[in-house]
């Protein structure tokens, strides 16, 4: 079975040059949207419309405990504040799964994520935002060693 506490979602709260890479700890949620955008075709040669699959929107609700002094929480309140947006608010993300590879490394992916704040609530004590995958992403495995995480992107075929 899958367990919660063995997959993580890390965000670099560095420069893509010195990532600090920190994870998500404080949040209550933790489920990849893929937001399936299709298409429907009407063929002639078909008496019915074919739907075909033309891509994926990855995107991570969060509900973040509002914890002053935690790595995660002073970041996206940060970017909140400053209201960024454009190139601002995109950040680098990291997926570390429980699944291993045949070498007993972690399934991972990085990618870059738009990070859109939704809303921060005084009164629950917390602060809701979403990541959202822009571009790419690149696969690999990685290791967890002290709350940090090494990545190595598979070779390319």
């Amino acid at each position: 079975m899958r367990k919660k506490h063995l997959n993580y979602l890390f965000l670099n709260t560095g420069t893509k040059e010195t990532p600090a890479w920190v994870r998500v700890s404080k949040s209550t949620d933790f489920a990849i949207a893929y937001n399936g955008e299709t298409e429907v075709f009407d063929y002639i040669a078909d008496e019915n419309p074919t739907t075909e699959l033309q891509r994926y929107s990855p995107s991570i609700p969060q509900t973040q405990k509002a914890i002053i002094g935690d790595g995660i929480y002073d970041f996206i309140a940060d970017m909140a504040r400053k209201q960024k947006t454009g190139l601002d608010a995109v950040v680098q993300a990291m997926i570390v799964r429980q699944q291993k590879d045949s070498s007993g490394k972690n399934l991972a992916e990085t990618f870059n994520a738009l990070l859109t704040i939704d809303t921060d609530d005084f009164v629950a004590g917390t602060i809701t935002y979403t990541i959202a995958q822009r571009g790419d992403v690149t696969l690999g495995t990685a290791t967890v060693a002290e709350g940090k995480p090494t990545f190595t992107a598979d070779a390319q075929a």
